[in-house]
């Protein structure tokens, strides 16, 4: 913590009242990340579940198999009902037999539904085949691989996750405002908080980012001290 100097030295006063400025900066910033981080995490997750049910419907109007479509439209009724029991037995064909988009969306909900019951450790290991299966588009392996991190966040190493995902937390990828949150979530735990907040605020300022990551990202940039730019455009 700052030391106070002499009442008579004018200049060093002056640097040791922006030494405790920063410090309390520093103190804000970190209480707002314990407060809302958690927040964030399941702010993530939600955006990420509502996408995996994009990718289905999107194979659906791509003109998918009828029976895939069906299994697939089958087991999504199951889990809008919450019967979550019904829905793996419906979609494990389509993980290992169905075309890329279904065998995708379906892989991306089965380890959903496991991590819902409490495996987490399941849920890892189905987003980390699908992630590491080359013959999948980038899309679906992009997803399973934000997911799997997601799950994993808590017990990895905050260089893991940056070496991970900074090639999606990027302007111009899809993944820009996902991958970009998690990274400078990583960077504020690895103290590096200059570069954290001017990757929140790179964030907060793209008009392409949902607004609920923006708005977040706005948040912890103005807690770190960076500069916000408005978008571009309207989200």
């Amino acid at each position: 913590m700052a030391q106070p100097p002499e009442a008579t030295e004018g200049p060093a006063n002056q640097a040791f009242f922006r030494e405790v400025e920063e410090e309390l900066s520093y103190d804000r910033m970190m209480a707002f990340f314990r407060r809302w981080g958690r927040m964030v995490m399941w702010g993530i997750a939600a955006c990420l579940a509502a996408f995996a049910g994009v990718l289905g419907w999107q194979s659906h109007l791509h003109g998918v198999a009828g029976e895939q479509s069906e299994a697939y439209a089958a087991a999504i009724k199951d889990v809008t009902a919450n019967n979550l029991a019904g829905a793996p037995p419906k979609l494990a064909p389509l993980v290992t037999n169905a075309n890329e988009g279904y065998r995708g969306s379906a892989g991306l909900l089965s380890a959903a539904l496991i991590a819902k019951k409490g495996d987490t450790k399941g849920a890892i290991s189905v987003y980390k085949a699908l992630a590491a299966d080359t013959s999948l588009d980038d899309t679906w392996r992009n997803t399973a691989l934000i997911r799997q991190t997601l799950l994993e966040y808590d017990a990895l190493a905050p260089d893991v996750v940056i070496d991970r995902l900074k090639p999606l937390a990027v302007k111009g990828n899809p993944w820009f405002g996902t991958a970009g949150e998690l990274v400078a979530i990583a960077y504020v735990k690895q103290n590096k908080l200059d570069v954290a907040g001017k990757l929140f605020a790179s964030i907060a300022a793209e008009p392409t980012v949902p607004q609920t990551i923006s708005e977040r990202a706005r948040q912890m940039a103005s807690s770190l001290g960076a500069d916000v730019p408005s978008p571009t455009k309207d989200k």
